[in-house]
């Protein structure tokens, strides 16, 4: 802040054309596999991702730990708490064969290290990236497991998206962080957040950092209901009932039409928060 005195002479307005929309298709599923065995978990969770492919999305989310889920391997060393293992081979077949990123929510052991990670396979079939949980819950810890230490954000070629797993989400330095670096959508593999009545406690988390950030959320659930949120907030899709496969086609030039106190005019608040906020104080 400062003092002193502006002034503009031979101000003009010049009328420019609109943004135009960047259209995608988008999806995720409410599915908890049921065992008894990986390979049936496999089967089960490709017949939904055959059907987003099929209708043309873009990138389908898949939900945390699907893979061993009653089967009661659990997060035990086993080949299918590989990335190399049965449900790789298969996500990467989907992915080649649809065109579409898939994020998977899965148990990864890499040598004798554990780690809980969601694996972004590419349009053309290939891991693009693993991004490792960073908030472990007890639970996770005790078995084990390690935490990640970064907050990457992943470059595709409809933009750039971030990646959350659970516990992550609880937390609204990792989302912001992640819209700080450009992300564009959040994708969450959960197992579950059943505090509150109906769900609400998962229903507020999720929508408040779709809004906090000017970002879409997606999210894939077993213990609530898997949804996708836009920017403003609004539930576009949202289930709890097996085997459900939720789509949306999302505009990522969506801007909430909303009006700012303090601020003159109609703000586009993924550039307001930005512009605003103090990090000064509070970093990054």
């Amino acid at each position: 802040w400062t003092t002193g005195t502006i002034w503009w002479d031979d101000i003009s307005l010049d009328e420019v054309a609109p943004v135009p929309p960047r259209i995608i298709k988008v999806a995720t599923v409410y599915n908890r596999p049921m065992g008894p065995t990986v390979e049936k978990n496999i089967s089960d969770m490709a017949v939904l991702i055959d059907e987003a492919g099929q209708s043309n999305c873009n990138f389908i989310c898949l939900p945390e730990g699907w893979v061993t889920c009653n089967t009661g391997i659990g997060m035990q060393k086993n080949t299918a708490n590989s990335i190399e293992g049965p449900a790789g081979i298969m996500l990467a077949k989907k992915a080649k064969q649809y065109g579409m990123y898939i994020i998977s929510g899965q148990y990864s052991w890499i040598g004798d290290t554990l780690f809980n990670v969601a694996v972004l396979y590419d349009r053309k079939g290939n891991i693009q990236d693993i991004y490792k949980k960073l908030q472990l819950p007890d639970s996770e810890s005790e078995q084990g497991a390690v935490p990640g230490n970064e907050i990457p954000v992943f470059t595709t070629d409809f933009g750039k998206i971030g990646i959350l797993i659970c516990w992550d989400y609880a937390f609204p330095e990792i989302a912001r962080t992640m819209a700080v670096k450009g992300a564009e959508i959040l994708f969450c593999p959960i197992w579950g957040d059943i505090r509150g009545a109906n769900g609400d406690i998962n229903r507020t988390l999720s929508r408040s950092r779709a809004v906090d950030n000017g970002v879409y959320f997606v999210s894939a659930i077993f213990d609530g209901s898997s949804m996708i949120i836009n920017p403003a907030g609004d539930i576009l899709q949202e289930s709890n009932k097996q085997g459900s496969l939720l789509t949306a086609s999302v505009d990522l030039n969506f801007n909430p039409p909303w009006d700012w106190i303090g601020n003159a005019g109609r703000g586009v608040w993924k550039g307001v928060w930005r512009k605003d906020r103090r990090g000064d104080l509070y970093g990054n």
